[in-house]
């Protein structure tokens, strides 16, 4: 971001030189997700007791976060139906 800022303040005549110039970006290595097995999934749900049980499967079955999952709106979710 910084990069960029200063870029256009060059182009723009503030700056004669950039101070990031040379200056490479930063690179962070994200590690590969790891991802649950059906034949896990089941093992997990079988240890798994009410109302843990529906979370983790509400987890499992669409995606969503810890997070999302707390946030959403009770009432868009159809329970015991």
């Amino acid at each position: 971001m910084l990069k960029t800022i200063f870029k256009y303040a060059r182009r723009w005549g503030y700056i004669r030189i950039s101070p990031t110039e040379g200056v490479d970006k930063y690179r962070v290595e994200r590690e590969e997700m790891d991802f649950l097995r059906p034949d896990e999934i089941n093992l997990l749900l079988k240890q798994c007791r009410e109302p843990f049980k529906t979370f983790v499967l509400t987890a499992v079955l669409t995606g969503m976060r810890k997070a999302g999952i707390l946030t959403h709106p009770k009432q868009n979710i159809p329970l015991g139906q």
